[in-house]
Parts: C-alpha cells; structure tokens; sequence
C-alpha cells in the first residue's frame, strides 16, 4: 500500500532557469572578432611597453640599426678588398719583361739617358747626400710593377728599389708559388780634407762604399676561397744574398783642391764597377726555375733561380758563391774588371 501511496504522489516541478544566466548554445565568437581583440590586445602592450620602455629601446634600436650598417659596410668594403688583392696577385703571377729590358743601370751616361728617354717608367734607385762629389750620378731603376705594392703591402716580404724577377713558378712537387727578386743598392759617401803629397797642395777626398743586396721572397699561391686577409702570402720563402764586388768596400773616388770656389768643380770620379741588371725570365723547359741576365763593367752573366720544395734559391753562373756572414754572390770572378772613369780621362800625346 505504501507504494502505491507513493506513486499517488505528485512529482516535484524542475527549478526555473536564473534568467542572468546565458544559454551556451547561443554564444558565438566570430574570427574577424576575435581576431580584432587580437590586434587590439597587441595595440595596447605596445604602448604600455613604449610608455615604460621607450627611453632605453629607441635609442638601442637606433644604435643597432647603425651598427648593422656599419657591419654590412665593412663586408662589402673587405669583399673589394679581397677581389682587388686577388687581382694585383694574378697580375704578378703572369707578369713578364721584354727580354733585354733594363730594370737596374750603374753606368752613369746610360742612367742619364733613362732618364731622360724613359719617362716615368725609371727613377733614381740611390738619394744623394752632402759628401757626394758634384755631378755624381746615381744609379736608374726601373719603377716596379704597379701591382706588386697592393699585394706586398699585405702579404709582406723584403723590398727593394728594383725588381729583376717577378712571376710564377711551381716547386718539383707542383706546389705554386709567386715568385719576387727584388735588389737594392745603398751607396755612401764621405770626405776628407788631407794634403797632396806630391804638391804640398790641400785637397778635399771622397770616399765611398757600396752595399748591394737581393732579395728573394716566394709566397705560396692559396685559393681563393682560403685566402686570408691577414696573412694572404702565408708560410713564405724568403733568402737574402749580398751582391760583392770589389767596389763594395771604402775607397777614394774623386779629389778636388781644398781652395775657395772649388766646390764648383766637377771632378773625375771613379764610379768603380758598374752592375746592370735586365728583367728575368722564365725557363719554358722547367717550371720551377728561372734566370737573370746582368753584366758587371760589360761583361755578361747570368744568375740562376730554383724554387724547391723546401726554399728557393739564387745561384750566378759566371760567379760564385759562399758565406761569409751571410750568404754572398761574388759577380766578378773572374776575371778582375777595370773601374769606370767619368769623365773619361783624355789621353795625352
């Protein structure tokens, strides 16, 4: 009976809905909405962070722009850099004299004569200074090559006034290499004041010595891409050579009397011997060697260049070599050369 009391019993109505309570089916959002909010969220944390942040980030923002630039003109201008080494070096690589060129004259007539003929392409290879005797001439050189300076200028290596040498040439193993044979020449002067034996006279003597020296620099020939710019001629060879004839040491070259306007005279002066160098060759039967023709009062020789796996070296033909303090190639032997005189000496009746 309880139970069909209970099912008598009526059945408890369901809560009303709270009427500020939304129907989740009829919420939508659409995208440009959302996307909207979006953008304005990132409107306003921009400028709450400009308003917070903008006196430090302007002025990083603007150091920075200016540092990229700084740095992308600094890549370009070593990528120029690069390409104009690159070319200098090729340009040496392939260089090439006339055969017979001068590149080095002693002879005093001749170096006037460069000089006057050649223009710009010789120049004086020795300054003169005070104890010199007047009119003196000094030595002519040709101007080196243009494009050895840009690339000497990096890759580094001795220098001189001239160059006999400049070209490519390959060791035995096939390794390449950029070859150089630069000379100088340092002459000095100085006086004395002394009497003339012979009649008691007082007269004023020069003196002079010569120092002559080659120098011969091998730089290996990297690739392109491994070129660096610090140290573009990388594990170089390098020799020094002194260049000896019997006019290297101090002797007496002119004499004048030690009397009012003799300064103005120009005296005799023994120029001693006189070296010339041409321009070097290469030896079209053997790719790791060379030559350099020169004569010495005249007389024609020829030293001879070897690049080595392991160096490079500079040999005379007609001379020899030995060491005495340093590596010496005497050009004079043999046989003995007479100095030359200038002016020459008139002969008498």
């Amino acid at each position: 009976m309880r139970d069909l009391d209970l099912l008598d019993e009526p059945r408890a109505k369901p809560a009303a809905s709270l009427e500020y309570k939304p129907d989740a089916a009829q919420v939508r959002v659409s995208v440009r909405g959302f996307r909207l909010f979006l953008a304005l969220t990132l409107v306003n944390t921009v400028l709450l962070a400009s308003s917070v942040l903008g006196p430090q980030l302007f002025p990083f923002l603007r150091t920075s722009w200016t540092q990229w630039k700084a740095e992308r003109a600094q890549k370009q201008a070593e990528a120029q850099a690069k390409q104009a080494l690159l070319a200098a070096r090729q340009q040496c690589l392939t260089h090439a004299f006339a055969p017979g060129a001068v590149v080095y004259e002693e002879d005093p007539v001749r170096s006037v004569q460069l000089l006057r003929e050649g223009g710009a392409e010789y120049a004086r290879a020795a300054g003169l200074n005070g104890n010199a005797p007047r009119g003196w001439v000094p030595p002519v050189a040709a101007v080196p090559p243009a494009q050895l300076a840009p690339w000497q200028a990096r890759a580094g290596g001795s220098r001189g006034s001239s160059v006999p040498f400049l070209h490519e040439r390959a060791t035995p193993g096939g390794a390449r290499y950029l070859v150089c044979v630069q000379f100088a020449a340092r002459l000095e002067f100085d006086r004395v004041n002394d009497t003339d034996p012979a009649s008691g006279q007082a007269r004023t003597t020069f003196r002079q010595s010569k120092i002559r020296r080659l120098f011969l620099t091998a730089w290996p020939v990297v690739p392109a891409a491994d070129l660096d710019m610090k140290r573009p001629g990388g594990a170089l060879f390098s020799r020094e050579y002194t260049v000896q004839l019997p006019d290297a040491f101090v002797r007496p070259v002119a004499q004048r009397p030690f009397t009012g306007g003799a300064e103005r005279v120009v005296p005799q002066t023994d120029y001693g011997n006189v070296l010339r160098f041409f321009g070097g060759q290469v030896d079209p039967a053997d790719p790791s060697r060379f030559t350099i023709p020169y004569q010495v009062d005249g007389r024609d020789g020829v030293l001879q260049g070897r690049l080595k796996n392991d160096g490079v070296e500079l040999l005379p033909r007609e001379g020899e070599w030995r060491y005495d303090n340093g590596e010496v190639l005497r050009l004079d032997v043999p046989p003995a050369t007479q100095p030359t005189v200038y002016p020459p000496v008139e002969a008498k009746d």
